[in-house]
């Protein structure tokens, strides 16, 4: 932007003063709200901008360090990466099948079952995304490690009901997952989709019908 094009567009109302997460306008310098930014100044004040938001969370971040370091020795943090300290915190965003496949502990139902095949041919289908949203779905929480119970689905009892019909039920109290006995991988699949897509009862303190 030239001198030209930038006074056109700003003139004087753009000032030494920016607006900070909290929606709150701060001086970037000191009457800076009565000071027009300058074309040659535009680089300082762009400066100045970048500063002040970097700072604005300043004493947040700084209670945040002083609990981390009363339960994590401080020699202990300059060990890790920033990349290992979030996996250690938020667990691992990348979700493969062996690891999912180590978090799964199975009640009421075998390994081998055709169920349980038709669960893990429909992950091995999943991307990334959607392998996250299963767990979300399960547990709660969209990363690893986080252990998953297999069990029958719950209305397989209900005799009105058709296999085709059910779909996937989970509790995130116990992490278990209610699997329906689908008559295909695909069916498995699509149902599982659409659960783990549509299922927003997470999200909120009540059910729609309340």
């Amino acid at each position: 932007m030239d001198k030209e094009a930038f006074e056109f567009q700003f003139g004087n109302e753009l000032t030494y003063t920016t607006m900070l997460s909290d929606q709150k306008e701060v001086e970037l310098i000191p009457g800076g709200s009565h000071i027009p930014v300058k074309y040659e100044d535009r680089k300082e004040f762009i400066q100045l901008v970048q500063k002040a938001r970097l700072q604005e969370s300043k004493k947040q971040i700084a209670a945040i360090q002083a609990g981390l370091l009363k339960v994590v020795p401080h020699i202990v943090l300059t060990l890790l990466t920033w990349q290992e300290l979030e996996k250690k915190i938020c667990g691992d965003p990348e979700i493969t099948i062996e690891a999912l496949k180590r978090s799964i502990e199975y009640a009421g139902v075998e390994p081998n079952e055709k169920r349980v095949k038709y669960l893990w041919e429909a992950l091995t289908n999943f991307t990334n995304e959607d392998r996250s949203r299963f767990l979300r779905f399960v547990t709660g929480r969209s990363r690893l490690p986080s252990s998953i119970v297999i069990c029958h689905g719950r209305s397989e009892y209900d005799t009105r009901s058709e296999k085709l019909d059910l779909l996937p039920e989970s509790s995130t109290c116990s992490t278990t997952l209610y699997l329906p006995d689908y008559p295909s991988a695909k069916v498995c699949e699509e149902k599982l989709r659409y659960a783990v897509y549509n299922c927003v009862a997470i999200d909120t303190d009540m059910t729609p019908e309340d």
